[in-house]
């Protein structure tokens, strides 16, 4: 075994002004991005626990960053604004992040220093709640019926399956986060359907490096549990009967984030976006033209061409971000 010796805030990336991006599929992998994904830290100071369940007897470090949701077919990206500490054991991450589903603001203690492959431990971090205590949903009321819905973590593993260097591994086997709602609706003529739950269960694996932080994230599988109450109003007074959780639904490679160093994509692809002949690209809609490192080479409209020398380039259109090679 290789014990990494800086067990800090700075392994997970968080110092201050540090910027990732990230390529993001949903369900299942494309030929491109679906979209991307900007990780920035606002600022890193030490933190007594203020604002949370917590109260640490020595200062922690603590870094806030903002994440934005970089689509093409819009000019306002979506963003959400999140933290991570290390409280001298936990490196903890996602805190407060609602922009992805089904991760509902859990904080997740993603690494335990000493690095121990095999070990395993709680992951979800009960500074933000305690286990199995319901707060109010930051999606406010999702099922419209005037009560803001509620939302819970559940006992949750995690284990760090492989360390070799400054690169670690860890599976969450599996989060559990539940969405707990209170709409009332026709179930049959004498019965009513109430107070739903859904029970998200993910299995996710995560891989960080020493200095950069998260590099891949894939929710492998997503199960989906539902149960709720059968309110007879026949009887009197009405009896109730709860269902208990029954699996809705399995989603297999439900998300993925991975690492960009240029914020471009270095999938192959084939387009309709651009017609590639000899060394000359036609652009069929708006298009922009990187070097493979990062830099901007050109910004084509709709039928305009550029003859471009040998070499990688990467091709940014609606759809995504594409590879091509002359």
């Amino acid at each position: 075994m290789v014990m990494l010796i800086y067990a800090n805030l700075g392994f997970g990336g968080y110092t201050a002004g540090a910027a990732r991006y990230y390529g993001v599929y949903y369900l299942g992998y494309s030929s491109s991005y679906d979209f991307f994904l900007r990780d920035t830290v606002l600022s890193v100071y030490s933190w007594d626990g203020s604002g949370s369940r917590c109260s640490f007897s020595s200062l922690v470090d603590r870094a806030d960053f903002i994440i934005y949701e970089i689509l093409y077919d819009t000019t306002t990206p979506v963003y959400d604004t999140g933290f991570a500490y290390y409280d001298g054991t936990y490196l903890v991450d996602f805190g407060n992040i609602f922009i992805h589903p089904p991760f509902l603001e859990a904080p997740v203690r993603v690494l335990k220093f000493p690095l121990i492959v095999g070990e395993s431990w709680q992951a979800v971090d009960t500074c933000k709640a305690a286990l199995r205590q319901t707060f109010p949903s930051p999606a406010g009321d999702g099922d419209y019926d005037g009560i803001v819905d509620s939302i819970y973590y559940d006992t949750s593993y995690a284990t760090l399956t492989y360390h070799s260097g400054d690169t670690v591994e860890v599976l969450l086997s599996p989060l559990i986060v539940a969405l707990r709602m209170t709409s009332v609706s026709p179930y049959d003529d004498t019965t009513l359907a109430c107070c739903e739950n859904d029970i998200f269960k993910m299995y996710i694996r995560l891989r960080y490096v020493n200095g950069i932080g998260l590099t891949y994230l894939n929710i492998d599988s997503l199960m989906v549990y539902v149960s709720y109450a059968l309110i007879d109003t026949a009887e009197t007074p009405w009896d109730t009967t709860y269902m208990p959780p029954t699996l809705y639904q399995t989603y297999y490679n439900y998300e993925v984030w991975e690492y960009i160093t240029t914020g471009v994509s270095e999938r192959e692809t084939h387009s309709v976006a651009f017609v590639l002949k000899d060394k000359e690209i036609e652009a069929k809609e708006d298009i922009s033209i990187y070097r493979y490192d990062g830099r901007i080479v050109k910004r084509l409209k709709a039928g305009q061409k550029v003859r471009l020398r040998k070499g990688i380039y990467f091709v940014k259109t609606r759809r995504g971000t594409e590879k091509i090679i002359f």
